[in-house]
């Protein structure tokens, strides 16, 4: 799985965007759980492998991620400026 997600602050609320991909295909991936570790906060990808989340704002954040027959992973982001770009990478398992 391959994110790239674009954080933007408005007006106290935190807008979490991202796309996610398969790291060896680069094919977009839909279903895969997108969670705020400790929170209520989730999204799904669409067809398109997008998602979207919106949150309280908060200076750092783990975002989970799941699907099945990847592995899954988390990833950490602090917030530190009223727009951030971060890209990551998430491994598949192999089957």
């Amino acid at each position: 799985l391959c994110c790239f997600v674009i954080t933007e602050v408005k007006t106290q609320d935190l807008l979490i965007q991202g796309e996610v991909k398969d790291q060896s295909t680069g094919e977009k991936l839909e279903f895969v759980t997108v969670y705020v570790a400790n929170t209520k906060y989730f999204a799904e990808t669409n067809q398109a492998g997008a998602f979207e989340l919106r949150l309280p704002f908060q200076n750092a954040i783990i975002l989970n991620f799941s699907k099945l027959g990847y592995e899954k992973s988390k990833k950490s982001i602090r917030i530190r400026t009223k727009m951030a770009s971060n890209g990551f990478s998430l491994k598949i398992i192999k089957l």
